[in-house]
């Protein structure tokens, strides 16, 4: 029950949202038209979203067959997290495309008893979410309680479901260890356990501005077919996510984070949050240069992203001149399906008197759209001081004596000695 402070406190909210715009990312409001939108920005808008999906898993489930029925659970296909909060979301866009609109505009045949049961519980006033306002706005909402009997029903017309999980975060509105921020909610558990337990398929779409605890994918091993973080693409994000799903463009995204077991395996997680102090007790061993020394915390790893095509990367040259190391690297899509692929070059320092990581991100590049056969040379290339290391002695950066390895993969670290 509210209180008559929580009211009073609601209603001083409402007149300043009035007054000055209410900040409500997730709010359907709409800019006057498509004529505002400058022309060819929603394509790429849409390019851009797509390409930027990252697919963790798939045993073969993805691309969707658009004239194979398939099965979409969760309410966020429909209440889509099309930003994250703060000023950048603050937005009123011409349109919103969700990923229910997305799917149905790509042709993809939706089991209709599900795309109805929840679109319909999802329009009722008491399960509408409510947005809140500036810096309370909702982590994500309440999921839809889910009959056994209409799981079964939806399995036995249809080999494959899709179950999307939401998320929101951002400006003013961090992440929090609480289920239904970082960690799935009881509901969205149990949602997974029904689809799983009935489907012969499922991919798990992950609708997030950040990565969420994914310790819940190894409880559910080989009944989880498929993994896809979609993010959060704007308004032409349910497009975006529908061509990556249907196979009209290629998943060619990478992790920029490194997805632990378990948040307390994060470096920082044991001194981050205090709003007066906070200790910076990881050093140089921040992300991918931590957990290359614990790979055993590790579920999926900096830069992981698969494709629905195949690549050989070759190495061609490797030359130092001016204080920049180049490498040429060619890549051909040796598979079936056209796509872009992204090459990671990562520097092997040698054991030296300073601290090191045990291997560097020197440089990073992606190839054009290849077709299947095709082929492109990559140049990548890094500066000496990105090799470099800081000497608190001397307070400088200094680039140890011996020999620097380089490798265009994503191996397993070694160091030479």
């Amino acid at each position: 029950m509210s209180t008559l402070k929580d009211r009073m406190a609601k209603g001083i909210h409402a007149l300043i949202d009035r007054a000055m715009g209410n900040g409500l990312m997730q709010e359907e409001v709409t800019a006057e038209g498509t004529r505002y939108v400058t022309p060819g920005i929603a394509a790429l808008i849409r390019q851009a979203g797509a390409e930027s999906c990252v697919l963790l898993k798939n045993d073969g489930m993805l691309p969707l067959d658009p004239e194979e029925e398939t099965a979409v659970f969760g309410r966020c296909q429909a209440d889509w997290f099309y930003v994250g909060y703060g000023s950048g979301g603050d937005v009123n866009p011409p349109y919103r495309v969700n990923l229910l609109e997305g799917l149905e505009e790509a042709g993809v045949r939706l089991y209709a008893p599900v795309r109805e049961a929840v679109t319909a519980w999802a329009s009722r006033e008491e399960n509408r979410p409510d947005d809140g306002y500036w810096g309370h706005w909702p982590m994500s909402y309440p999921e839809m309680p889910l009959s056994e009997n209409l799981v079964r029903e939806a399995a036995a017309a249809c080999r494959k479901a899709l179950v999307v999980i939401g998320r929101a975060a951002g400006e003013d509105r961090e992440n929090t260890l609480t289920k239904g921020s970082y960690y799935l909610t009881d509901e969205e558990t149990a949602m997974l356990d029904l689809v799983t337990a009935h489907f012969r398929q499922t991919a798990v779409i992950l609708n997030d501005g950040s990565v969420l605890d994914m310790s819940w994918t190894e409880r559910y091993g080989d009944r989880l077919s498929a993994i896809l973080y979609v993010w959060q693409g704007g308004m032409e994000s349910g497009h975006a996510a529908a061509d990556v799903l249907t196979g009209r463009v290629n998943p060619a995204g990478r992790l920029a984070d490194t997805i632990a077991k378990r948040y307390e395996e994060y470096p920082s997680s044991g001194n981050f949050g205090g709003l007066a102090h906070n200790d910076y007790a990881e050093g140089i061993y921040v992300g991918y240069r931590h957990f290359d020394r614990h790979p055993e915390t590790v579920l999926y790893p900096f830069g992981s992203g698969l494709s629905y095509t195949t690549f050989d990367v070759q190495p061609e040259s490797l030359a130092r001149a001016d204080g920049q190391v180049t490498a040429q690297v060619a890549v051909t899509n040796t598979g079936s399906r056209p796509g872009h692929h992204a090459v990671l070059l990562w520097a092997y320092p040698p054991a030296g008197y300073l601290d090191k990581p045990l291997r560097v991100l020197a440089a990073f590049g992606r190839t054009g759209c290849l077709a299947p056969g095709e082929s492109e040379t990559l140049t990548l290339s890094c500066e000496d001081k990105t090799l470099a290391s800081f000497d608190e002695r001397t307070h400088r950066f200094v680039l140890d004596a011996g020999e620097y390895r380089f490798a265009a993969d994503e191996g397993r670290p070694e160091r030479s000695r």
